[in-house]
Formats: C-alpha cells, sequence, structure tokens
C-alpha cells in the first residue's frame, strides 16, 4: 500500500483537472484510489478498485471545489481511518450536508444594488422598449453598468436621506476609452404602511414584459443569475422600498469629484502603484439632474 500526498485545489485544476484531457490524481496504489478529472466530460469524481467499485462524481461546475474536498476527506477517511468506502461515503455526506444546502443568498448591500440596476433598467424598457435589456452589460463583467452606444451609465443605489454613494475602487468613474459616463443616482427609503416594492417584485414585474419573448425573457434571467439572484430564493428577497427621491443623472466629467489613479499617482508618485484598493463615499447634492427633467433624456441619447 502506498499513498501519495494530497494536492491543494489550485494544482488539482491546473494539473489534473484540464480542457481536453482525462487524468488522474492517485491517492492509494493498492487497492487504488483515485480523484480524476475528466476535462472531456467536465467531471470531478473519486473511485476506489476492489472487489466493488466505489464511483462518485459531479459534473455541476459550481460544486468542483467542494466535490474535490468533499472526495479528498472520503479518501482520507478510506486510508487513514480504515472505514469501508461506503461508510466513509455516508459520514462525509453528514459532515458536508449543512455545506450543501447553503444558498448563496445576496447581502443586503447587493440586494438593494440590484434594485436599482432593475429600476434603470425599468425606465430604459419603458423609454425604448425590450431591446434595452441589451444595454445591461455589468452582469456579464463589464466595468460600467449600462452601455447604450458612447455612453456608459454607473448605477449606484442608497437607502441613505442623502445622496451619498459609495464608489468601489479607482477605475469606477473612469469611462471606457472614446465613451462618456454618467452615474445614476437611486435613492430608496423604508415602505412604511405603503406598498413599496421588493427585488422580487422588480424581478417578477420585469418577467412580465419579457414573457411573450422566449429569447428575451431567457436573456433576463440569465443575467439575473449572473447577478447571483435564483428564481428558487425569491422568498429571501421580500424586504419593501419605496422611492425616496426621484432618481436622478451626473455627468462624471473633469470637473466630478472623484478619487482616480491619476490623482493618486500626482500624490504617491511611483508609490501610487502599492495601492490595490480604495473605496470612498462621496455626496452628491446639489450635483444631479432630476428624472423630470429633459437633461435625463438628453443624457440616455435615446
Amino acid at each position: 500500500m502506498k499513498h501519495v500526498s494530497s494536492l491543494s485545489w489550485d494544482n488539482f485544476r491546473s494539473t489534473v483537472f484540464l480542457p481536453g484531457e482525462q487524468r488522474l490524481h492517485q491517492i492509494q496504489e493498492s487497492p487504488l484510489i483515485a480523484i480524476y478529472g475528466d476535462g472531456i466530460n467536465k467531471q470531478i469524481g473519486i473511485y476506489r478498485e476492489g472487489k466493488h467499485l466505489l464511483e462518485i462524481s459531479t459534473s455541476k461546475s459550481s460544486l468542483y471545489r467542494l466535490f474535490y474536498q468533499f472526495a479528498q476527506a472520503v479518501a482520507e477517511r478510506i486510508t487513514s481511518g480504515r472505514q469501508a468506502p461506503l461508510d466513509a461515503v455516508q459520514l462525509e455526506f453528514d459532515c458536508f450536508s449543512d455545506l450543501l444546502e447553503e444558498k448563496p443568498i445576496l447581502s443586503m448591500e447587493r440586494q438593494i444594488g440590484l434594485i436599482g440596476e432593475l429600476l434603470f433598467l425599468e425606465h430604459l424598457v419603458e423609454r425604448s422598449g425590450i431591446d434595452m435589456l441589451d444595454s445591461w452589460l455589468g452582469p456579464m463583467g463589464e466595468p460600467h453598468d449600462f452601455r447604450l452606444r458612447m455612453r456608459e451609465f454607473e448605477v449606484k443605489t442608497t437607502i441613505n436621506p442623502r445622496r451619498v454613494h459609495t464608489i468601489n475602487g479607482l477605475d469606477q468613474l473612469a469611462p471606457s476609452e472614446g465613451c462618456s459616463l454618467h452615474l445614476v443616482s437611486v435613492m430608496l427609503g423604508p415602505s412604511g404602511a405603503g406598498p413599496g416594492y421588493s427585488l422580487a417584485d422588480k424581478v417578477i414585474a420585469l418577467s412580465r414584459q419579457f414573457s411573450g419573448m422566449p429569447q428575451r425573457f431567457e436573456q433576463l434571467l440569465h443575467l439575473l443569475e449572473a447577478c447571483g439572484y435564483r428564481n428558487e430564493d425569491r422568498n429571501y428577497y421580500t424586504r419593501r422600498y419605496s422611492p425616496r427621491r426621484p432618481m436622478a443623472i451626473i455627468q462624471v466629467g473633469d470637473s466630478f469629484p472623484k478619487i482616480n489613479r491619476q490623482g493618486v499617482a500626482r500624490i504617491l508618485g511611483e508609490s501610487a502603484s502599492r495601492i490595490e484598493h480604495l473605496s470612498y463615499d462621496i455626496n452628491l447634492e446639489g450635483l444631479q439632474w432630476d428624472s423630470g427633467l429633459q437633461e435625463l433624456e438628453n443624457a440616455l441619447g435615446l
């Protein structure tokens, strides 16, 4: 019997679980116990050879890392604890059950931010039709939430009674090359005894607008899932809000109060590269164009 040292997840992923290849990470020689990476069928699994073959695998990408940890724990129970394979699997299922049942619920901050993005999307759809769904690029990893031709829009939502928003990073207020950038300010407050709306309500309302168009409806669901919102978790997103003040828009031009890489470089010189992340709150009172004004439509360019 010979044991092989375990691999970290990062090492397993870079040396065993490779696209287009099928490889083994051997845990024990005899009887053979191995964790395999099947880059052809996109599976990770564990098996043990012997009188009875045991094999367990997953093809769900969101579970790859957790399953690898599970497989390592099962192998450890078999090789070191000398437990029967099925007993080892059952014991580790019991240990991992709480983790497997946990749902990645959106934080309150992210819920509020997503409501703001959906409110802005709703405004665009009402103003110019369902094709405006294509403008919502934030969920796809783009640097700003929306882009309409060469105009970009970063949506910020707050429950603060003042128009104060948090800026995350030195690049959040930097427009893409050739684009102009506007900050969209959304202010929410408790609904109190009024009707208000929740994140789940906004998702339902938008879904109805796309329900008769399967491709657009699937696109909306895909974007919501990319934001971390899943329909099966909607009962967690029922806290209700009302608009505290009208949606507003502010152009991020040269006179806009912001901290960017150029400004930090002027202050710190060569040391500026050591600044990994910076967040700050900005007060926008008096700088905005309220949504009822023609300037908002001009900024949207619709």
